[in-house]
Formats: structure tokens, C-alpha cells, sequence
């Protein structure tokens, strides 16, 4: 088995930077500069791709919790859970596109905006797995998930019965720059931790040895 040297490593932990760079300046440029927010002018076009494309979303995060639960995988039932939060709720933002189904209301966009925050509490068990509290998540993991999904869920419900619900902050104010700073820091957290264990394991740069 081949082992990983320290200039792949390095090669690795660049690409990730670069990537982790060009996330996050994509994210400052569209909520500073203006004329970088998309406008769409069909709101049918809208309403159709995005309720197809969040619905498909759904039913794949259904089916990683599904398997998940019956080979009792911990980090993928969390992952799941996570994957299930940030398609729920986009999945309201296009139901709820004025014009279609509903009038102007605060749904269609406070659902995307607390998307990533709230899918991003499925992923603390997985950002201090060592932890007291990390460790008696991941024991009770089913449970976690549960907790998880029927909130995120719930939410989502919630918005589709109640539009004005949630408030859509001002991208410029503190609750919006909190969550993403936040949402932001356990991502990148799980990312940096999925690299380190790519880095133990060898299992994406390495090759079995051929006899």
C-alpha cells in the first residue's frame, strides 16, 4: 500500500484552501457588489425548478437516513439529517415563490436564509466527536436525528401555514452575519475533518499494491 507523502498532503491541503477560498469569496462578492443578486423574471420557471429539484433532494436525504438506520452508520445518519434540512427548506422557498401559490410573503426567502444554519446543528456531533456532549450524541445518534428531522421538518410545515413566521434579516445585520460566520465555521470544521481522516485512511489518494 502506498503511503501518503507529505508534499500529496500538501498538494491536498492546497486544493482544499483554494476551494474554501472561492466559497467563501463567491458568498462576499454576491451579498456585497451590486447587480450580482439573480432575478427571475418568470416566477413559474422559478416555482417548477426548484420545487422538482428540492423534491428529488428530499426523497435522497429520506433514503441516505433509511440506510443509515439499518446498518447503524452514525456519521452518515447525520449527514443525512443535514442533507434533509437544507432540501426541506429550500423546498418551501419554491412553493411559496409569490405569484404561484402564494401572494408576497416572507417565506420565500427567510427559508433559504435559515436553511444552512439550521442543517448545520446536525453536524456539531461530527465537529467535537470527543466531546462529552459529541459522544453521547453519536451513542444516541437515532435519536439526535429524530430530534432533527422532525424540527427541521416541522419548520418547514410551519412556513408553509405561517409565512411571516420568520424574519428575513438584512444581509448587512448582525443576526445575518452570525449565522453565516457560524454556518460557515462548523462547515468548513466538518470539511477540514473529512480531510484529515482522507489523510489516515489513504482510501482517495492511494492505490493497493499490485503483487
Amino acid at each position: 500500500m502506498t503511503v501518503l507523502n507529505d508534499s500529496k498532503r500538501r498538494s491536498w491541503l492546497g486544493e482544499w484552501i483554494a476551494v474554501c477560498c472561492a466559497v467563501v469569496g463567491l458568498q462576499v462578492t454576491a451579498s456585497v457588489l451590486p447587480g450580482t443578486t439573480p432575478l427571475w423574471v418568470s416566477p413559474t420557471a422559478l416555482f417548477w425548478i426548484v420545487v422538482v429539484a428540492a423534491s428529488l433532494c428530499v426523497v435522497s436525504s429520506a433514503a441516505v437516513v433509511v440506510v443509515a438506520a439499518r446498518g447503524d452508520l452514525a456519521e452518515v445518519g447525520l449527514l443525512g439529517a443535514f442533507a434533509m434540512a437544507i432540501s426541506a427548506l429550500p423546498l418551501v422557498h419554491g412553493i411559496t415563490v409569490p405569484g404561484i401559490i402564494y401572494g408576497p410573503n416572507d417565506a420565500t426567502m427567510s427559508s433559504i436564509f435559515w436553511a444552512l444554519p439550521v442543517a448545520s446543528l446536525a453536524l456539531l456531533p461530527l465537529v467535537a466527536p470527543r466531546s462529552a456532549i459529541g459522544k453521547a450524541t453519536l451513542r444516541n445518534w437515532r435519536s439526535f436525528v429524530g430530534i432533527h428531522l422532525t424540527a427541521s421538518l416541522g419548520l418547514a410545515t410551519a412556513l408553509l401555514v405561517h409565512p411571516s413566521l420568520l424574519p428575513f434579516p438584512k444581509m448587512s445585520s448582525p443576526v445575518a452575519i452570525g449565522a453565516a460566520v457560524a454556518s460557515l465555521s462548523v462547515c468548513g470544521l466538518l470539511s477540514a475533518r473529512q480531510l484529515r481522516l482522507a489523510w489516515i485512511s489513504r482510501s482517495s489518494c492511494t492505490r493497493p499494491s499490485r503483487w
